[in-house]
């Protein structure tokens, strides 16, 4: 956070993240899509006319996301998928809002003292039964996406956005569902409920997150691993050390 907020690490979007953003215009908020997106047509770069078309198209939607064609129709496909399940068409029917944005502060609650954060909120699809979060994944399988979940974090940030649904529309549920939509064909798609245990796990490692970074905004204190203290290591709880167990 403090690298990035001083510059010294540069955010920069991967070829799957503009997929995802892509997805999320293309299936929650279609109607601002060209106004947001711009799709390239495919031309061949190396010639002196495809280099004029790209450069005129991109004078001309400077502020928007630029994309080819072919991700367009990728971005088509994984739409179609995910609108065509019958749990997704029943989470959509129930009404709701895409993309509402809002701040809120950490004020905590009964088991928790807040840190008086500034917290941003923005959850996919809210309704007045649950928040809903749209994710692209390689792995759409309950194994495979529940290592996406713990690998990146979601159960964390399900945890962020029910904490700020709480405190700035007075919501008293805990629903929060993933639908997970694969990137590559047959594109398949799978809706998942986060269980209490693992949003229980996530408002943890949230109130950790925000307590760390209120001490270090307080007295601009950065730790690094192990608080700069040399420690003892060894193979002991790793995987090679049950490996090499097992061997022996």
């Amino acid at each position: 956070y403090h690298a990035y907020k001083t510059g010294q690490l540069i955010f920069n979007t991967t070829p799957a993240m503009i997929l995802g953003t892509v997805v999320h215009k293309i299936v929650l908020e279609p109607g601002d899509f060209n106004s947001e997106i711009a799709v390239r047509q495919k031309v061949d770069g190396r010639t002196n006319a495809g280099k004029q078309y790209k450069a005129d198209f991109e004078a001309d939607n400077q502020g928007k996301l630029i994309i080819d064609l072919e991700d367009f129709e990728t971005a088509q496909r994984i739409r179609d998928s995910v609108m065509s399940h019958p749990e997704v068409k029943q989470i959509f029917a129930s009404g709701g809002k895409a993309e509402l944005s809002g701040y809120y502060m950490d004020e905590g609650d009964e088991h928790e003292v807040g840190t008086f954060q500034l917290c941003r909120y923005r959850p996919d699809w809210r309704n007045d039964y649950a928040l809903i979060d749209l994710k692209t994944c390689n792995d759409a399988s309950k194994e495979g996406f529940r290592y996406q979940i713990k690998d990146l974090g979601y159960h964390i940030s399900a945890a962020h956005y029910v904490a700020g649904d709480r405190i700035l529309k007075g919501t008293t549920h805990r629903n929060f569902i993933f639908i997970a939509a694969e990137t590559k064909p047959p594109y398949l798609v799978a809706v998942y409920p986060l269980g209490e245990r693992s949003l229980q796990l996530g408002e943890w490692h949230r109130r950790r997150a925000l307590n760390g970074l209120k001490i270090s905004r307080e007295h601009d204190y950065w730790p690094q691993y192990n608080d700069n203290l040399a420690i003892d290591i060894d193979l002991h709880n790793s995987n090679f050390y049950e490996m090499d167990m097992e061997q022996i």
